[in-house]
């Protein structure tokens, strides 16, 4: 229920019957923006991408999963032993734990490893990034061209 001023609802598509893709944005997008959605995220818009884990592999096998809680500190542990320049913070949104990354323009690292042992390293920009996963199973995926602090506001109110 809350967006950025100027912001609004701009498009979907499911993948399949438990994800769903959509796109809030300032400004027009055009059709077929599902293959174009990293230059939208980059240039401002929210993109949310929500999977229904629980029912898409069932309750049995989500089950094997571990909690949310353990979920969501795998990741920040995983980006922050491969990554820790992106620092990640770990939030709640509504009471649930969840992974976060602050835009910045050079903060992230991308690593090229050869075979004759040359390492390429080469600084990259971030969106704004979270992660958690409620109760239910859904797994939610938050990602935009906006600052951290507007991008949590979104998520607190994802109903």
């Amino acid at each position: 229920s809350y967006l950025p001023d100027g912001y609004s609802f701009k498009c979907s598509f499911s993948g399949t019957p438990y994800e769903s893709y959509l796109i809030f944005d300032n400004k027009e997008v055009q059709d077929g923006w599902i293959s174009h959605y990293p230059e939208l995220v980059s240039n401002g818009a929210i993109f949310i991408y929500q999977t229904d884990e629980k029912s898409a592999v069932g309750e049995k096998k989500f089950a094997t999963y571990g909690t949310a809680t353990q979920r969501i500190q795998e990741t920040y542990d995983e980006v922050m032993t491969k990554n820790p320049s992106l620092h990640p913070q770990l939030v709640q949104i509504n009471g649930m734990l969840a992974f976060t990354v602050d835009s910045c323009n050079d903060c992230g690292v991308q690593t090229a490893n050869f075979t004759d042992g040359t390492i390429i390293q080469k600084s990259t920009s971030s969106e704004a990034k979270i992660k958690f996963i409620d109760d239910n199973g859904t797994h939610y995926f938050l990602k935009a061209g906006i600052p951290l602090n507007e991008l949590i506001k979104v998520a607190e109110s994802l109903q």
